[in-house]
């Protein structure tokens, strides 16, 4: 009798434990207060036009090229084709490059509709990859010829459109995208350097252009993305139709995650979003200061306890809700550390360029970054990843470097190439002489 008594108990702790957990979890939760974000997607009309457009202009460079493998062209060092063939690849690369300009002033990257539901959503990306290795090829060729002139031009060309992309960043994808065109012109920049062929007042031309590059406000360019990752996110959820969590595409999303029935009560949008703005509040107030690594190791965590779905949490409230969530939330540290990463880069071939043009006026580099203020610097630079300190500057290894996201790098690479050491801090040293640290 004890043991129907105790069966009949548990019987109904379980029944009145599942009622409150239905209850807890269907009731309404009011749309969160969202005014302080700025919904500035913009979707244009003909953003289909340009970016097929996109992909026109490469397969038209690949159509003028002949029987030459477009990609293949893509990975040389240089261009093994006749002159009129080479000049009419880099005229169709130039038209090519006029329309992503043209997609960037349209933001046509920010159709998020129109890309969800083309099947040729990539090809734009990869056109644009291409066209931009194009133009470092392109660059590369005219500094063989000496025509430094022709070859700050292109970087000028590159560092607008990333400065384009990135001020109207909508998405993670176009900062990516305008990362791509800012690493390419400060990578033609070195190249410059290296060659030996530029003048100090060819020098002097180079570093005017780096220097209309915005740095100023772009934390707040990039909050303004991560504010509108709010509404992509918004925008993705009414596309899957999660309002209606019981449907058909739920249970195809999901079915295999928490079992064949999806229960309405285990999904409530609104929920998502609250859990959505979290994640963008604790992103922006790291953000606001440099790039700290152990800051971001203790936001993970609270991203891991919030939004993924753990062993103990898979049944918890709302977990489809966070399992919506986890692949549709950007990796806003990668972001982070891109910024920093992108800012040092920038200021580091600044810096090279510089000394360099010092050493033309005195025959050695400068024995400290002081020495260029303010004849060639109007500042020292800061170190993105050092909370307020300078950049690191050695003479004697001739180099300048960061003390990257663990904040204890010291400019030294490891002499094993395949060492990952190695690989891992190549982007926190640049040589002075311009030369890659690859080398």
């Amino acid at each position: 009798m004890k043991a129907v008594f105790m069966c009949i108990g548990f019987v109904c702790t379980v029944v009145v434990a599942v009622a409150v957990y239905v209850w807890h979890n269907t009731q309404d939760v009011a749309e969160p207060d969202v005014s302080r974000f700025v919904n500035a997607v913009e979707t244009p009309s003909d953003a289909e036009n340009v970016l097929c457009g996109l992909v026109a202009a490469t397969n038209a460079i690949k159509w003028t090229i002949g029987d030459v493998d477009y990609h293949d062209v893509m990975r040389r060092q240089n261009f093994e084709l006749a002159p009129q063939q080479r000049e009419a690849v880099f005229s169709a690369n130039a038209s090519a490059f006029k329309l992503i300009h043209e997609a960037a002033q349209r933001k046509a990257w920010c159709a998020p509709e129109w890309s969800m539901n083309s099947g040729i959503a990539a090809m734009p990306v990869s056109a644009f990859a291409d066209i931009i290795h194009l133009d470092s090829l392109q660059a590369e060729y005219l500094l063989g010829h000496g025509d430094v002139d022709a070859v700050t031009e292109v970087v000028s060309d590159l560092l607008l459109l990333a400065r384009k992309i990135e001020h109207d960043a909508e998405n993670l994808v176009m900062w990516i995208l305008a990362n791509g065109a800012h690493g390419a012109a400060t990578k033609i920049a070195l190249k410059v350097v290296a060659s030996g062929k530029a003048t100090e007042e060819e020098l002097s031309k180079l570093q005017h252009v780096l220097r209309q590059f915005e740095f100023a406000t772009r934390k707040e360019r990039l909050r303004r993305m991560l504010n509108n990752e709010l509404f992509h996110f918004m925008h993705m959820q009414r596309l899957l139709k999660l309002k209606s969590p019981d449907n058909a595409e739920v249970e195809q999303l999901f079915s295999r995650r928490i079992g064949p029935f999806p229960f309405s009560y285990a999904y409530h949008p609104n929920r998502t979003r609250v859990m959505f703005i979290k994640s963008l509040d604790k992103a922006w107030e790291l953000l606001r200061h440099d790039y700290d690594e152990a800051a971001w190791a203790a936001w993970n965590g609270f991203h891991d306890e919030e939004h993924q779905p753990g062993k103990k949490k898979d049944y918890g409230p709302n977990f489809i809700g966070r399992t919506v969530l986890l692949p549709m939330a950007p990796e806003w540290k990668g972001v982070a550390e891109s910024l920093a990463t992108s800012s040092f880069r920038h200021c580091a071939v600044e810096v090279v360029v510089a000394a360099q043009r010092f050493k033309y006026k005195t025959g050695a580099y400068p024995r400290m970054l002081a020495e260029l203020v303010p004849a060639y610097l109007s500042s020292v630079p800061e170190d993105p990843f050092g909370h307020g300190a300078e950049m690191k500057y050695d003479v004697e290894r001739g180099i300048v470097w960061t003390v990257g996201k663990e904040g204890n790098f010291n400019g030294d690479l490891a002499n094993d190439k395949s060492d990952p050491n190695r690989r891992k801090n190549l982007k926190y040293v640049y040589r002075l002489d311009g030369s890659t640290s690859e080398n």
